[in-house]
C-alpha cells in the first residue's frame, strides 16, 4: 500500500515536471518568436530611417537644381515668352518631384512610428 501510494506520488511529480518543462519549452520558443520579432521591426525602422534621411537630401538637391535652372533661364537669350513657359515647365517638375518625397516620407514616418510602436508592445509583452 505505502509502496502504491509512493508510486502514484513519483508518477504525479513525473507528469508535474513533464508539463513545466512542456511550458519552459513554449516560453522559451515564444522568448525567441518576440526577440526574432523586434529584430526584424528594428532593421525595418533603420531602412525606413534611412529612406527618409536620403528623401531629405533629394529634396535639397532638387531645391538647388531648381535654383540653377532659375539661373539658367533667366540668363538665355530667350525670350520673355519661352522663359516664362520654361520656368514653369521646371517649376511643375520641381513641385510634383517635391510632392511625391513629402508623400513617401510621412508614410515612412508613419511606417517608422507603427513599427516603434510594435517593438515597445512586444518588448512589454515579452515573458521574462
Amino acid at each position: 500500500m505505502a509502496s502504491e501510494k509512493g508510486n502514484e506520488n513519483m508518477e504525479a511529480i513525473r507528469v508535474e515536471m513533464q508539463h513545466m518543462a512542456e511550458a519552459k519549452r513554449a516560453n522559451d520558443t515564444t522568448k525567441i518568436a518576440v526577440q526574432a520579432s523586434i529584430t526584424l521591426l528594428k532593421d525595418q525602422v533603420e531602412r525606413r530611417k534611412g529612406d527618409i534621411a536620403r528623401a531629405a537630401n533629394q529634396k535639397k538637391q532638387q531645391a538647388w537644381l531648381l535654383s540653377l535652372c532659375d539661373d539658367a533661364i533667366h540668363h538665355s537669350s530667350l525670350n520673355m515668352v519661352d522663359s516664362d513657359r520654361l520656368d514653369n515647365c521646371v517649376g511643375e517638375l520641381y513641385c510634383e518631384g517635391s510632392k511625391q518625397l513629402n508623400q513617401n516620407i510621412t508614410r515612412w514616418q508613419e511606417e517608422v512610428e507603427k513599427a516603434e510602436g510594435e517593438i515597445r508592445k512586444l518588448e512589454r509583452m515579452s515573458p521574462a
